[in-house]
């Protein structure tokens, strides 16, 4: 091979690793411009609808909470209080006070780049009866908006709907 084909090979190979540094440069920086992940902190109402349960009378069930989100890099963290329930025949019940369930939030996000963000959360509830778990896994709508399934150790299951009222 001669020097002037090793030079042009040379010249070849450096041009193409500096063009694709160059190249992750620019898709890191357009992520991180265009594609930036959502603020999940703030105060959250979140409404969860049991679809699937043991204890028949639960079923259609629609409980409201108030949350509270921290969002530090990909951890979620936080605490909700269950505010209300409203059953099938109309009745309401409304907890205030000490009367409210206070569950403890734990959990992460996981960023994807085509499709929507995702978030999965562990809830810890001390029911005045007893301790519960709750696993929700979510899709990120926006900064505002966030849905997805339920399931609890309560032998419950169903939908989930989150919006941020600040």
């Amino acid at each position: 091979m001669s020097v002037g084909i090793k030079r042009e090979l040379s010249v070849s190979v450096i041009s193409t690793i500096i063009g694709g540094g160059m190249l992750a440069f620019f898709f890191f920086l357009l992520s991180d411009v265009f594609f930036s992940p959502h603020n999940l902190s703030g105060r959250w109402e979140m409404i969860v609808t049991i679809k699937e349960t043991r204890h028949k009378p639960f079923k259609g069930l629609k409980m409201y909470f108030i949350v509270t989100l921290q969002h530090h890099g990909e951890e979620l963290f936080g605490t909700s209080e269950k505010e209300m329930e409203a059953h099938n025949n109309g009745s309401k019940v409304i907890y205030g006070g000490s009367d409210r369930t206070l569950s403890e939030i734990k959990g992460n996000v996981i960023r994807k780049y085509i499709f929507s963000d995702t978030a999965t959360l562990h809830f810890t509830e001390n029911g005045k009866k007893r301790t519960s778990s709750t696993l929700q896994s979510l899709t990120i709508h926006g900064p505002n908006r966030m849905s997805g399934i339920f399931h609890s150790t309560s032998n419950s299951s169903g939908i989930v709907e989150w919006k941020k009222s600040i």
